[in-house]
Protein backbone atom coordinates (compact mmCIF):
# COMPACT_ATOMS: atom_id res chain seq x y z
CA UNK A 1 0.00 0.00 0.00
CA UNK A 2 1.37 3.40 -1.00
CA UNK A 3 0.90 6.82 0.55
CA UNK A 4 -0.30 9.94 -1.25
CA UNK A 5 0.30 13.38 0.25
CA UNK A 6 -2.20 16.11 -0.74
CA UNK A 7 -1.20 19.65 0.22
CA UNK A 8 -4.12 22.00 -0.51
CA UNK A 9 -5.29 24.94 1.60
CA UNK A 10 -8.91 24.83 0.42
CA UNK A 11 -10.81 22.23 2.47
CA UNK A 12 -13.44 21.60 -0.22
CA UNK A 13 -10.82 21.02 -2.90
CA UNK A 14 -8.83 18.83 -0.53
CA UNK A 15 -11.90 16.69 0.17
CA UNK A 16 -12.52 16.28 -3.57
CA UNK A 17 -8.94 15.16 -4.16
CA UNK A 18 -9.09 12.68 -1.28
CA UNK A 19 -12.36 11.25 -2.54
CA UNK A 20 -10.91 10.80 -6.03
CA UNK A 21 -7.91 8.89 -4.68
CA UNK A 22 -10.20 6.60 -2.67
CA UNK A 23 -12.42 5.92 -5.68
CA UNK A 24 -9.51 4.99 -7.94
CA UNK A 25 -7.43 3.01 -5.44
CA UNK A 26 -8.88 2.47 -1.98
CA UNK A 27 -5.68 0.71 -0.85
CA UNK A 28 -3.78 4.01 -0.95
CA UNK A 29 -3.33 5.82 2.35
CA UNK A 30 -4.01 9.55 1.97
CA UNK A 31 -2.25 12.18 4.08
CA UNK A 32 -3.41 15.78 3.71
CA UNK A 33 -2.74 19.27 5.02
CA UNK A 34 -3.01 22.91 4.00
CA UNK A 35 0.42 23.84 5.35
CA UNK A 36 3.78 23.43 3.63
CA UNK A 37 5.60 23.02 6.95
CA UNK A 38 3.38 20.16 8.06
CA UNK A 39 3.69 18.57 4.61
CA UNK A 40 7.47 18.59 4.90
CA UNK A 41 7.16 16.86 8.27
CA UNK A 42 4.87 14.22 6.71
CA UNK A 43 7.44 13.68 3.93
CA UNK A 44 10.21 13.16 6.47
CA UNK A 45 8.26 10.72 8.64
CA UNK A 46 6.66 8.65 5.87
CA UNK A 47 7.54 7.16 2.50
CA UNK A 48 5.35 9.08 0.07
CA UNK A 49 4.43 7.54 -3.30
CA UNK A 50 3.30 10.83 -4.90
CA UNK A 51 2.77 14.46 -3.94
CA UNK A 52 -0.12 16.74 -4.97
CA UNK A 53 0.81 20.32 -4.10
CA UNK A 54 -1.19 23.52 -4.35
CA UNK A 55 0.97 26.44 -5.48
CA UNK A 56 -0.55 28.83 -2.92
CA UNK A 57 -0.48 27.47 0.63
CA UNK A 58 -1.23 28.94 4.06
CA UNK A 59 2.37 29.39 5.17
CA UNK A 60 4.54 29.46 2.05
CA UNK A 61 4.65 28.58 -1.64
CA UNK A 62 4.07 25.07 -2.93
CA UNK A 63 6.94 25.68 -5.36
CA UNK A 64 9.29 26.26 -2.42
CA UNK A 65 7.90 23.16 -0.71
CA UNK A 66 8.56 21.11 -3.86
CA UNK A 67 12.18 22.30 -3.93
CA UNK A 68 12.57 21.20 -0.30
CA UNK A 69 11.03 17.81 -1.11
CA UNK A 70 13.47 17.31 -4.00
CA UNK A 71 16.35 17.95 -1.60
CA UNK A 72 15.34 14.79 0.29
CA UNK A 73 17.21 11.98 -1.50
CA UNK A 74 14.28 9.57 -1.20
CA UNK A 75 12.21 11.87 -3.40
CA UNK A 76 14.65 12.56 -6.24
CA UNK A 77 12.16 11.20 -8.78
CA UNK A 78 8.92 10.83 -6.84
CA UNK A 79 6.01 12.30 -8.87
CA UNK A 80 4.97 15.82 -7.89
CA UNK A 81 1.72 17.18 -9.33
CA UNK A 82 0.99 20.89 -8.93
CA UNK A 83 -2.51 22.27 -8.36
CA UNK A 84 -2.80 25.88 -9.43
CA UNK A 85 -4.93 28.67 -10.82
CA UNK A 86 -1.82 30.28 -12.36
CA UNK A 87 -0.74 28.09 -15.30
CA UNK A 88 1.98 30.54 -16.35
CA UNK A 89 4.03 29.37 -13.37
CA UNK A 90 4.02 25.74 -14.53
CA UNK A 91 6.94 26.33 -16.90
CA UNK A 92 9.00 27.40 -13.91
CA UNK A 93 7.85 24.30 -12.03
CA UNK A 94 8.74 21.91 -14.84
CA UNK A 95 12.10 23.58 -15.37
CA UNK A 96 13.25 23.78 -11.76
CA UNK A 97 11.54 20.89 -10.02
CA UNK A 98 10.74 18.38 -12.78
CA UNK A 99 7.13 18.05 -11.76
CA UNK A 100 5.19 15.10 -13.16
CA UNK A 101 2.01 16.95 -14.17
CA UNK A 102 -0.26 19.79 -13.11
CA UNK A 103 -3.95 20.43 -12.51
CA UNK A 104 -5.36 23.87 -13.35
CA UNK A 105 -8.21 25.31 -11.28
CA UNK A 106 -11.10 25.22 -11.85
CA UNK A 107 -10.81 21.59 -12.88
CA UNK A 108 -13.37 18.95 -13.80
CA UNK A 109 -13.54 15.48 -12.29
CA UNK A 110 -12.63 14.08 -15.71
CA UNK A 111 -9.38 16.06 -15.65
CA UNK A 112 -8.72 14.96 -12.09
CA UNK A 113 -9.30 11.32 -12.92
CA UNK A 114 -6.89 11.49 -15.87
CA UNK A 115 -4.06 12.76 -13.69
CA UNK A 116 -4.83 10.53 -10.72
CA UNK A 117 -4.95 7.41 -12.88
CA UNK A 118 -1.54 8.25 -14.34
CA UNK A 119 -0.17 8.36 -10.82
CA UNK A 120 -2.15 5.68 -8.99
CA UNK A 121 -2.27 3.12 -11.80
CA UNK A 122 0.50 3.75 -14.32
CA UNK A 123 3.24 5.03 -12.00
CA UNK A 124 2.37 2.59 -9.23
CA UNK A 125 2.89 -0.23 -11.74
CA UNK A 126 6.14 1.25 -12.94
CA UNK A 127 7.49 1.75 -9.43
CA UNK A 128 8.39 -1.89 -9.05
CA UNK A 129 9.77 -3.80 -6.08
CA UNK A 130 11.25 -7.25 -5.86
CA UNK A 131 7.90 -9.00 -6.23
CA UNK A 132 6.66 -6.95 -9.19
CA UNK A 133 6.80 -8.47 -12.66
CA UNK A 134 5.99 -5.60 -15.03
CA UNK A 135 7.70 -2.45 -16.24
CA UNK A 136 5.33 0.26 -17.44
CA UNK A 137 6.00 2.68 -20.29
CA UNK A 138 3.62 5.62 -20.31
CA UNK A 139 2.86 7.19 -23.66
CA UNK A 140 0.43 10.03 -24.40
CA UNK A 141 -2.65 7.91 -24.90
CA UNK A 142 -1.72 4.47 -23.64
CA UNK A 143 0.44 2.44 -21.31
CA UNK A 144 2.63 -0.45 -22.45
CA UNK A 145 3.56 -3.12 -19.90
CA UNK A 146 6.70 -5.19 -20.39
CA UNK A 147 7.57 -8.35 -18.48
CA UNK A 148 10.73 -7.66 -16.50
CA UNK A 149 11.98 -11.16 -17.30
CA UNK A 150 11.91 -10.27 -21.02
CA UNK A 151 14.17 -7.22 -20.66
CA UNK A 152 17.77 -8.09 -21.59
CA UNK A 153 19.28 -4.64 -21.13
CA UNK A 154 18.42 -0.95 -21.10
CA UNK A 155 20.50 1.71 -22.82
CA UNK A 156 20.59 5.50 -22.72
CA UNK A 157 21.47 6.76 -26.20
CA UNK A 158 20.97 10.11 -27.95
CA UNK A 159 18.89 11.42 -25.05
CA UNK A 160 16.49 8.47 -25.29
CA UNK A 161 15.93 5.27 -23.38
CA UNK A 162 16.15 2.07 -25.44
CA UNK A 163 14.76 -1.11 -23.89
CA UNK A 164 16.18 -4.23 -25.50
CA UNK A 165 13.96 -7.25 -24.89
CA UNK A 166 14.18 -10.83 -26.18
CA UNK A 167 11.99 -9.84 -29.14
CA UNK A 168 12.07 -6.06 -29.62
CA UNK A 169 14.10 -2.91 -29.26
CA UNK A 170 11.77 -0.30 -27.78
CA UNK A 171 12.54 3.40 -28.06
CA UNK A 172 11.16 5.37 -25.14
CA UNK A 173 11.08 8.97 -23.92
CA UNK A 174 13.95 10.92 -22.41
CA UNK A 175 14.45 9.79 -18.81
CA UNK A 176 17.60 9.83 -16.65
CA UNK A 177 19.10 6.34 -16.39
CA UNK A 178 19.32 6.86 -12.64
CA UNK A 179 15.54 7.16 -12.54
CA UNK A 180 15.11 3.99 -14.61
CA UNK A 181 17.45 2.09 -12.26
CA UNK A 182 15.42 3.18 -9.23
CA UNK A 183 12.34 1.51 -10.74
CA UNK A 184 13.95 -1.90 -11.29
CA UNK A 185 14.60 -4.92 -9.05
CA UNK A 186 18.12 -5.57 -7.74
CA UNK A 187 18.96 -8.15 -10.42
CA UNK A 188 19.19 -5.29 -12.91
CA UNK A 189 22.77 -4.04 -12.65
CA UNK A 190 24.31 -0.89 -14.09
CA UNK A 191 27.59 -1.76 -15.85
CA UNK A 192 28.20 1.52 -17.67
CA UNK A 193 27.05 5.12 -17.36
CA UNK A 194 24.63 4.39 -20.21
CA UNK A 195 23.79 0.68 -19.74
CA UNK A 196 21.75 -1.38 -17.26
CA UNK A 197 21.71 -5.15 -17.79
CA UNK A 198 19.47 -7.95 -16.56
CA UNK A 199 22.05 -10.09 -14.75
CA UNK A 200 19.95 -13.21 -15.42
CA UNK A 201 21.03 -13.02 -19.09
CA UNK A 202 24.78 -12.79 -18.46
CA UNK A 203 26.69 -15.59 -20.23
CA UNK A 204 30.27 -14.28 -20.12
CA UNK A 205 32.28 -11.61 -18.31
CA UNK A 206 35.90 -10.61 -18.94
CA UNK A 207 36.82 -7.98 -16.37
CA UNK A 208 40.35 -7.53 -17.74
CA UNK A 209 38.97 -6.58 -21.16
CA UNK A 210 35.97 -4.84 -19.58
CA UNK A 211 33.37 -6.64 -21.68
CA UNK A 212 30.27 -8.65 -20.93
CA UNK A 213 28.05 -10.85 -23.10
CA UNK A 214 24.32 -11.40 -22.75
CA UNK A 215 22.20 -14.30 -23.98
CA UNK A 216 20.67 -13.50 -27.37
CA UNK A 217 22.84 -10.42 -27.87
CA UNK A 218 25.51 -10.79 -30.57
CA UNK A 219 27.74 -7.88 -29.62
CA UNK A 220 29.55 -7.67 -26.26
CA UNK A 221 28.75 -4.72 -23.99
CA UNK A 222 31.40 -2.50 -22.47
CA UNK A 223 31.84 -2.35 -18.72
CA UNK A 224 32.66 1.13 -17.46
CA UNK A 225 35.80 1.48 -15.36
CA UNK A 226 33.88 2.64 -12.30
CA UNK A 227 31.44 -0.28 -12.64
CA UNK A 228 33.97 -3.15 -12.78
CA UNK A 229 33.59 -4.07 -9.10
CA UNK A 230 29.80 -4.25 -9.39
CA UNK A 231 30.03 -6.29 -12.59
CA UNK A 232 32.41 -8.70 -10.90
CA UNK A 233 29.79 -9.44 -8.24
CA UNK A 234 27.46 -10.90 -10.90
CA UNK A 235 29.58 -14.02 -11.42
Amino acid sequence: MGKILIVEDNQSTRDTLIRMVNEIDSSMEVLSTGYAGEALSFAGNNVITAFFLDIQLKDYSGLELAKQIREIKTYDFTPIVFITAMPTRELEAFRQIHCYDYIIKPFTEVELERVFRKILVDYATMHVGEKASKFSLNYKNHTQLIDLKDIVYIEYLNRRIFIHTKRDNIKYNHMPLKQVKSLLPDYFVQIHQSIIINSQYVTFIDLSRQILRLEGNDEPLSIGRSYIKRAGEII
